[in-house]
C-alpha cells in the first residue's frame, strides 16, 4: 500500500535523523548532501524511476542494484550509497524523495540558512534558478538555500514554500482561487 505524503515524511524523518548523524560524525553532511540532491533530481526526471520506487512488487535487490549504479555514475560518495542501499533493503524506496528533501533542509538549518522550495509545473534552467535564488536571498535579507520540485499538475507558474509562508503563483492556484470566487459570488 503506498504512503500518504504525511507518512512518507515521517518515516523518511527518521532515516535522515541518522544518516546525518552519521555524515556528521564522518564530516561528510555537504557531500552527502549534495549526492541526494543529485539523486533526487534524477529520480524527478524520470518517470520510470518514479514508478519503480513506489512499485513494491520489484525486487529490493534489483532496486538496490539500480541506485547503486545510479549512485556511482553520479559520483556519490560511499557513504550515500551505503544509506540508499540500507533504506531499499528496509523496503523503503518510496520515501527516498523525502529523505533527500529532508536531509536538504536539515543540513540548510545546520549552517544556520533559510530554505525554500520552489515547485514549477517544468523543470527551470540554471538561469532561472539563479535568478529565483537571488530575488528569495534578496527578500529575505540572507543566503536561501533553494530546492527545486517539478509537478506538472501546477499547469503553470510556481509555488514558493519558505518557512511557513507559502506564495502560490500556479496556474492550478489561481483558477481554484477563481473557482471559489465564483461559486461564493453564485451564493
Amino acid at each position: 500500500m503506498a504512503l500518504n505524503r504525511s507518512e512518507s515524511r515521517q518515516i523518511a524523518a527518521r532515516y535522515v535523523e541518522a544518516l546525518f548523524a552519521v555524515a556528521l560524525t564522518h564530516k561528510k553532511q555537504d557531500v552527502v548532501g549534495k549526492d541526494l540532491s543529485a539523486l533526487q533530481e534524477v529520480i524527478a526526471g524520470s518517470t520510470e524511476l518514479q514508478k519503480l520506487i513506489r512499485n513494491p512488487m520489484a525486487d529490493d535487490a534489483d532496486k538496490a542494484a539500480i541506485f547503486e549504479t545510479i549512485l556511482k555514475k553520479l559520483g556519490a560518495d560511499a557513504q550515500t550509497i551505503q544509506s540508499v542501499n540500507f533504506i531499499i533493503g528496509h523496503k523503503r524506496a518510496e520515501v527516498l524523495l523525502d529523505v533527500a528533501q529532508l536531509y536538504s533542509e536539515k543540513l540548510v538549518a545546520h549552517k544556520g540558512e533559510l530554505s525554500a522550495e520552489v515547485i514549477t509545473a517544468t523543470p527551470l534552467s540554471d538561469a532561472q534558478h539563479k535568478a529565483i535564488i537571488a530575488e528569495l536571498s534578496k527578500s529575505a535579507g540572507q543566503p536561501v538555500n533553494v530546492s527545486l520540485r517539478v509537478d506538472a499538475s501546477i499547469m503553470g507558474g510556481l509555488i514558493v514554500k519558505m518557512g511557513s509562508k507559502m506564495l502560490d503563483h500556479s496556474v492550478a492556484g489561481k483558477l481554484q482561487r477563481l473557482k471559489t470566487q465564483l461559486v461564493s459570488q453564485a451564493a
